[in-house]
């Protein structure tokens, strides 16, 4: 299909990421994927690096979703909960990110080891 073609890979494997979304490991899925696609012989960084692009893809979308119901959220509930939100908002986005990327990458790694298996 894109054999080669990082950004395409990529962005198929965090289309079947979201699409999956309903699955505990999805992003893995996702990124095994878009490294199995990438198709590069005995290249596992390659396969991590678009895996994690994927991850970073899929990520978009969802913060998307999430900044737009969060901030309602926040309107709906008021001033007293806005420090709360403040602190926990920056570690959970950056734990989320850390699963999405990481998650992307790992299953890159599994798509080019099953590429070059294959």
């Amino acid at each position: 299909m894109g054999e080669g073609d990082t950004i395409l890979n990529a962005v198929i494997g965090a289309a079947v990421g979201l699409i999956l979304s309903f699955l505990p490991a999805a992003i893995v899925i996702g990124g095994a994927l878009a490294g199995y696609l990438q198709d590069v012989p005995r290249e596992y960084r390659e396969g991590a690096k678009v895996g994690g692009l994927a991850g970073v893809f899929a990520l978009v979308p969802v913060l998307l979703l999430f900044g737009t119901v969060g901030s309602f959220l926040l309107f709906d509930i008021g001033p007293r909960f806005d420090g709360m939100f403040t602190f926990f908002g920056p570690i959970l986005l950056l734990l989320g990110a850390g699963y999405f990327v990481g998650g992307g990458a790992l299953g890159g790694v599994l798509g080019a080891y099953l590429a070059d298996a294959l």
